[in-house]
C-alpha cells in the first residue's frame, strides 16, 4: 500500500493531523534519538532490516521489529531505537484536536506552545482549609520521617486520600479532572511535599498516569511558578510558567515534564501531589 493512502486511512479514522518521518540506518552503529517520547500517539512500521524497539511502562520492554511489522507507542511513552541490520522504517505521528478549555481566556492553543503539550494545562482555585490540610501534613511528617529525595522532601501515604481531613481536596481534584478529561477518574497515588529554603524539583514526568496534579496548601510570598519542559529534542526548553499561589489546583498529562526552582525564604512550600487514572469496568 502507498504510504500516502496509509495516511488518508489513519486520517478516515482518527485524525485529520497525520505526519509521517522516514528513518534510514545505513550501518547498525547509526545514531538514533536516544530515549525520548513523542507529543503524539505514533504507529511505527517496519519496511526493512531488523531493529531493537525499547519502551518503558514504566519499566523497560525489548521488541525486535522485523519487515511488516507495527508498533503503536502512546505519547508521552519513553522509547529508544537500536538497528540491528541495515533498516528502513515510517512513523506515523498522530495530532488530536485541541480539548476545550472551561475558561476560554485561559486556552493555550498546542500551536502556541509549539505543539508539545498535547491537552491544555487546567488550573482552578478550590475554597477549601488549607490550615488544617498542613497541621495533618505536618502531623504526618512527626509520626514518620519525610523521604528525603536530595532536592525536596515528600511522604508517600498510601491511605492519605482516605483522611477525612484530605476529603474536599479529593471531591475538588475529582470534580475538576472529570471537566478536565471528559470522563471518570480515581486518584491512584497522592501524597505530601513539603519544601524549604533551597529545595527544588528538577524536570521529571509522573509517567503513565492519564492525569498527575499538584495543588498548593501553602506558597509563601514572592514570585513562583511550577515550569513545564520541551519533550522532545531541548530536554531543558522552558515552554510554559505556571504561577502557583496557595488554593490552586494545576491539572496536566502525566506524561509532561515540570520541575520548579529552589524556594527561598524561611517559610516552607506545601503541597499535595497527585496522579489519576480512568475508572475501568
Amino acid at each position: 500500500m502507498p504510504f500516502s493512502n496509509v495516511i488518508i486511512d489513519i486520517m478516515k479514522t482518527v485524525s485529520d493531523n497525520v505526519t509521517a518521518h522516514c528513518y534510514i540506518s545505513l550501518l547498525e552503529t547509526s545514531r538514533t534519538f536516544g530515549k525520548h517520547c513523542d507529543n503524539s500517539d505514533v504507529l511505527f512500521l517496519m519496511c526493512e532490516g531488523l531493529l531493537e524497539f525499547s519502551v518503558w511502562d514504566p519499566s523497560e520492554i525489548k521488541y525486535t521489529m522485523e519487515r511488516g511489522d507495527i508498533l503503536f507507542i502512546p505519547r508521552g511513552m519513553w522509547h529508544l531505537t537500536k538497528p540491528l541490520s541495515p533498516r528502513f522504517g515510517i512513523s506515523y505521528g498522530i495530532d488530536y484536536p485541541d480539548l476545550p478549555h472551561p475558561n476560554p481566556e485561559k486556552q493555550i492553543s498546542r500551536a502556541s506552545m509549539s505543539r508539545i503539550l498535547a491537552w491544555n494545562i487546567y488550573t482552578t482555585k478550590l475554597d477549601i482549609p488549607t490550615l488544617e490540610i498542613s497541621k495533618e501534613i505536618y502531623k504526618l511528617v512527626e509520626k514518620s520521617p519525610m523521604e528525603n529525595c536530595g532536592k525536596t522532601t515528600y511522604r508517600l501515604h498510601p491511605k492519605i486520600k482516605d483522611m477525612e481531613v484530605f476529603k474536599p481536596l479529593v471531591n475538588g481534584i475529582i470534580l475538576h479532572t472529570k471537566r478536565y478529561v471528559k470522563t471518570d477518574v480515581c486518584i491512584t497515588q497522592m501524597w505530601a511535599t513539603v519544601s524549604s529554603n533551597g529545595n527544588y524539583h528538577s524536570m521529571h514526568t509522573h509517567g503513565s498516569s492519564l492525569v498527575s496534579g499538584v495543588f498548593y496548601v501553602n506558597i509563601p510570598k514572592g514570585n513562583f511558578s511550577l515550569k513545564f519542559f520541551n519533550n522532545t529534542v531541548n530536554y531543558f526548553e522552558k515552554i510554559h510558567i505556571e504561577p502557583i499561589e496557595t488554593n490552586k489546583l494545576i491539572l496536566f498529562e502525566g506524561w509532561m515534564q515540570h520541575g520548579f526552582d529552589p524556594i527561598e525564604g524561611i517559610e516552607n512550600k506545601i503541597a499535595i501531589a497527585f496522579n489519576l487514572d480512568r475508572v475501568h469496568d
